[in-house]
């Protein structure tokens, strides 16, 4: 029997803006680290309720809220939100990137 769940999220390589720059992971306010362009975090977690959140500087994206049970993996994305001539998005406090439940399986 398994005690824990698992997340894996992923980040494309596509994408022409940030580039450079590192997204910081965070579920249940607790952080995870940086995910950069074409890497992917893998994430032991307690089954339950979860809310996850990606973070750059001042902005990112809107929570994503997800329940896993034991064994149970999720898939998540992050990619930037929008386009770049979508330039109010860097003046708000989310939208700017974009956090994706992409599926859930045993």
């Amino acid at each position: 029997m398994h005690e824990t769940s698992h997340v894996i999220i992923t980040r494309p390589r596509w994408g022409g803006r940030d580039l450079l720059r590192a997204y910081r992971i965070l579920i249940d306010d607790q952080d995870y680290g940086k995910i950069k362009r074409g890497q992917r975090i893998n994430i032991d977690i307690a089954p339950g309720n979860h809310i996850a959140i990606a973070r750059i500087a001042n902005n990112g994206s809107r929570p994503v809220e997800f329940t896993t049970q034991p064994g149970q993996t999720v898939h998540l994305e992050v990619a930037p939100g929008g386009n770049g001539f979508q330039f109010w998005h860097a003046y708000k406090s989310t939208g700017y990137l974009r956090l994706t439940l992409l599926s859930a399986t045993d």
